[in-house]
């Protein structure tokens, strides 16, 4: 496994296989930032019992079929040609692998067509869906599938990030901070520290030296659902005690613009018809009549 997070399901997956008792249906479950892909690609070359490191999505290989969403779904033609391969004897492997990518990304006619395979899977072939969203899978699909769920330990994870920064010198360090605004999430975080992305503090502190649009399209550039999933926890942060600067309203007021900043993150997640440039310019004018002493505020908001 790549992850030390990972090696406990690997193992027991593995341990499963030696005794013919894994599971036809398995779903990798864990949140985001965790590496759910991975693990998924890992446990396919396990099944398969091809080197761990091999890049399953770019593999030519006639016992194994790789589905990613196409857009923001996997579609009905998708799963049926899933459905034509299960059926089929492998080839040159001990077994044969589905692995699904983001399932929670199934439409309702792909989850239902899925259903027919999950149900009367073909000898030795195994479904393997990966998830961050374990809830937003159907419930017909959730009881027919066995759950591993990833352990999130955060210390793991924070251990793991040190030693990646020992390796290379020319990273910036994790702070406590930066770790609980990324939601404690491993890959997140390193990414962040290796990505020209500033944190939260660093860019609410800039405001006052940009104009309201320039602030705009900076949030048009960034990963919204990632940076207002940022955002959050870091006024979290400031409700514990850690405060911001510069933020000068009442906690109540601040719970206040939690819910607006929340219910924009939802429309990103759910919708593909939100126009985020209006988001952004509600949610940031909003921030700047919290935030009194921020000159953005008072220049540039009639922007």
């Amino acid at each position: 496994m790549r992850y030390p997070w990972h090696e406990e399901i690997g193992s027991r997956i593995l341990a499963l296989q030696k005794t013919d008792t894994l599971p036809n249906a398995i779903c990798l479950s864990g949140s985001p930032g965790w590496g759910t892909t991975q693990l998924l690609n890992d446990i396919t070359c396990l099944l398969l019992e091809i080197p761990m490191h091999t890049q399953v999505s770019q593999l030519a290989h006639p016992d194994v079929r790789w589905i990613v969403p196409d857009g923001s779904v996997i579609k009905i033609e998708e799963v049926r040609r899933v459905n034509d391969f299960a059926v089929l004897t492998a080839q040159i492997a001990p077994r044969k692998v589905v692995a699904i990518v983001a399932a929670d990304k199934l439409n309702i006619s792909a989850a239902n067509a899925l259903l027919k395979t999950l149900e009367e899977p073909p000898r030795n072939t195994h479904l393997l869906l990966a998830t961050s969203q374990w809830g937003r899978l159907i419930p017909t699909i959730r009881s027919r599938c066995q759950r591993f769920e990833m352990p999130c330990d955060p210390a793991v994870a924070l251990q793991w990030l040190h030693q990646q920064q020992n390796k290379q010198d020319n990273q910036h360090e994790v702070s406590e901070d930066l770790f609980a605004e990324m939601g404690y999430a491993p890959l997140a975080a390193l990414a962040a520290i290796t990505s020209a992305t500033p944190d939260v503090d660093t860019w609410l502190s800039g405001l006052k030296s940009m104009s309201f649009s320039t602030a705009v399209e900076q949030m048009l550039e960034l990963d919204g659902v990632d940076w207002l999933g940022r955002w959050y926890r870091r006024i979290l942060g400031h409700l514990k005690g850690n405060r911001l600067a510069g933020l000068q309203a009442s906690d109540q007021q601040v719970l206040a613009f939690v819910d607006e900043l929340l219910d924009g993150r939802r429309q990103l997640i759910v919708s593909n018809s939100t126009n985020a440039k209006l988001l952004f310019e509600r949610l940031l004018s909003e921030w700047i009549k919290l935030s009194h002493g921020s000159t953005l505020s008072r220049k540039s908001a009639v922007e």
